[in-house]
């Protein structure tokens, strides 16, 4: 049973004990700043119950081009499950990004043919927000959002078995003069077969709608679609 707090711990006491570890970071990257950590673990070492959580929405984030961060922009992570030599089970899984979150739950076995099960679901993700993080990108005229659900199951070992389904939706998307509306998107994977179930939106006053089957079984690939 124990517990580990750093509610303010600076990475540049980190940077003034060991030099070389500002170094080992990526070329163009940064992390400065603050962060805040919470474990508390218990059990046995056949099963341990860990809850663990990491706050960044203190620490100045860069990576390149790509992604930017200032201080005082939401940015967490937390984790609650049991774990043991031969499985994971994840209770509770929640990142936040500014306004956006996911949250998500699975199970995952290390031995055998490694079944796994997962669930992860979005909330409204907002795309002007997510674009602002990226300074190459930042100028882009897009504004809307997508919520997002994702399924996963069946053996890491045997990865084409794997089932996967999600969703994408938004109610509506702009970018430049062009705006989606109502948008729906679901989509399956399972023993190479990839399946568009459903596609359809709004756009110039009319409706949309599709769908679409891609078969990678076979030499050959083979599909068919329909709008």
């Amino acid at each position: 049973d124990a517990k580990v707090s750093a509610p303010s711990f600076a990475m540049s006491s980190v940077y003034s004990l060991v030099p070389d570890a500002k170094k080992s970071l990526p070329p163009d990257t940064s992390l400065d700043g603050t962060l805040a950590l919470d474990i508390a673990a218990a059990g046995t070492p056949q099963a341990i119950s860990l809850k663990t959580s990491v706050d960044l929405k203190n620490a100045e984030i860069k990576y390149g081009k790509t992604f930017e961060k200032g201080s005082g922009a939401t940015l967490d992570l937390s984790i609650n499950g049991t774990f043991s030599p031969t499985s994971a089970k994840i209770d509770e899984f929640a990142f936040h990004l500014l306004s956006s979150s996911i949250t998500g739950k699975g199970s995952f076995a290390l031995a055998g043919n490694q079944e796994l099960t997962l669930h992860l679901a979005s909330n409204p993700v907002n795309l002007r927000e997510m674009i602002a993080l990226s300074p190459e990108n930042k100028g882009l005229d897009v504004e809307g959002s997508l919520q997002l659900v994702f399924d996963a199951s069946g053996p890491l070992a045997k990865p084409e078995t794997l089932s996967l389904n999600g969703s994408v939706s938004s109610e509506k998307i702009r970018y430049d003069k062009f705006t989606l509306s109502t948008v729906k998107s679901s989509f399956a994977y399972s023993n190479k077969i990839a399946n568009l179930k459903e596609l359809s939106f709004g756009l110039f006053e009319g409706g949309f709608s599709g769908s679409a089957n891609v078969d990678l079984s076979a030499t050959k690939t083979q599909w068919d679609a329909a709008l």
